[in-house]
This record gives C-alpha cells, structure tokens and sequence, in this order.
C-alpha cells in the first residue's frame, strides 16, 4: 500500500517515490508527511473522479430521467392503442419502447420499465420478446419491488401471452407456469 502523506491541512495516498520524512524537500515545519507537487497532480483526477454513490445505485439524476422516459414511453403508448391506424399504433409502439429502453439502460433495476417494455412489444406483434421482457422484470431480485397485485397482473399477462402463442392451446403449461409464480 501506498504511503499516508499527511500535512496540516491535507491527507492523500500517494504511490509516488517523491515522498518524503527525512527532513530534505518534503519536510515541512510539522515534521509530518507531506508529497511534492507533481505526486498530488497524478492523484488529483482520481480522487476527483470517484463516485459520491455507492456501487449499484442509481443517482438521484438518473433516477429522475429513468422517470422521465418511463412517462413518457407511457404517454406514447397510449397514443399508440388509441390510434385506429396499425401503421401509425406500430411506429409510436416502437418509439415508445425506445423510451422505455432508455429507462432500463439508467435504471435497469426498475420492474415497471420491463413490463411497459413487455406491452410496447406485445403491441408491435413482438410476442417472444414481450414474454423475455415479463420475465425479467418477475426475475427472483426484481419482483420484489412488485406488490401482490402488479405481481399478479405481470403473470397473468405472460400467461396470457404465452396462451396466445400456443399452437395447441396448452393451458396445462401456462396454468403451471402461474401456479409455480405464485
């Protein structure tokens, strides 16, 4: 480990050679640590780049955009199941999941983004993709941030989904997939 250069009025890590306690250039009148000029030049950036958050979380910045998107794609997706036209309803669906990604990207831990994704996609006939994007958002870490009821929609509408999807019309498996979701 580096040593602690310590000064009256400054404590840095240094990894510099150029620090010193032997009473030549780095002695000041403290008798304590102290680094020459260009080792605090090299730490500077690094000290001053370092996150003020903790690993894993989300800024208050980003947090705020991430709810800025979500709205928005939202707003957008309802424009898109109200428009009567299917070219029109599919090229909002599709900005609208544009937004929504952009969300996910700052803040992918947010469920309701996927499952706004989930719709965006089951709107634009992606329904593969739509079942992906439920999934994750009811992944184990995410869906518990999920109340029982918006638990419950999710699963229904993947099961829904997933019905639809069926060539047969296997209810068996989706009505096992809700059961082990529950």
């Amino acid at each position: 480990m580096a040593p602690l250069i310590r000064s009256d009025e400054v404590v840095v890590m240094c990894g510099s050679v150029g620090c010193s306690n032997s009473g030549g250039f780095g002695d000041v009148g403290g008798g304590g640590w102290i680094c020459q000029a260009p080792c605090l030049d090299m730490i500077w950036p690094s000290i001053a780049s370092l996150p003020y958050k903790l690993p894993g979380t989300v800024s208050r910045t980003a947090c705020h955009r991430a709810k800025h998107h979500f709205v928005r794609g939202s707003q957008i997706l309802s424009q898109a199941r109200s428009s009567k036209d299917h070219s029109r309803s599919s090229s909002l669906a599709k900005e609208a999941k544009f937004e929504v990604e952009k969300a996910i990207h700052l803040d992918p831990k947010d469920v309701a983004t996927h499952i706004l994704k989930a719709q965006a996609l089951e709107l634009q006939r992606f329904k593969t993709l739509a079942i992906d994007s439920l999934n994750v958002g009811l992944s184990p870490l995410a869906v518990k941030s999920l109340s029982d009821l918006g638990r419950g929609d999710a699963l229904y509408k993947r099961a829904e989904l997933r019905l639809s999807m069926s060539r047969r019309g296997r209810v068996d498996l989706v009505v096992e997939n809700l059961v082990a979701g529950s």
